[in-house]
C-alpha cells in the first residue's frame, strides 16, 4: 500500500457533515437535490478548496459525473441555495463557483 503524501484527498472516503444528512430539511428535500449535495462535497474533497468548501465546475461537468439532465441540476441547485445549504456565483471562464455549507448550523442561519 502506497503512503499518502500529505494534503492529498483520501481515496476512498470524503467528510460530510452527519447532522445535515440527518436534519429535517435536508431529508425534506427532492432525491436529486440531496444527492447533488452529496456529489459537491466529493468534488470538494477531489476538486476544491476542503478548508473554504468552495469548488468550481461547470453545470455540464456535473451533468457528466452525476447522470442528472442539466434542468434537474438547475432545479437542485436552486433548492439547496433556497435552504441555505450552498451558494454559487457564475463565472465567466469556468461554469459556477459552488460555495458548501459545512455543518447544520451554517445552514440554518
Amino acid at each position: 500500500m502506497q503512503k499518502k503524501e500529505k494534503g492529498e484527498p483520501q481515496r476512498n472516503f470524503f467528510p460530510i457533515c452527519h447532522d445535515i444528512l440527518e436534519s429535517q430539511v435536508f431529508r425534506s428535500l427532492p432525491i436529486c437535490s440531496q444527492m447533488l449535495y452529496v456529489w459537491l462535497c466529493k468534488l470538494r474533497n477531489r476538486k476544491g478548496t476542503k478548508s473554504k468548501g468552495v469548488i468550481q465546475i461547470s453545470d455540464r461537468e456535473l451533468e457528466e459525473i452525476t447522470g442528472m439532465s442539466r434542468p434537474t441540476i438547475t432545479k437542485a441547485k436552486k433548492r439547496l441555495q433556497i435552504y441555505g445549504f450552498i451558494s454559487w456565483k457564475n463565472s465567466k471562464r469556468y461554469g459556477c463557483r459552488y460555495s458548501l455549507r459545512n455543518t447544520i448550523e451554517e445552514v440554518l442561519k
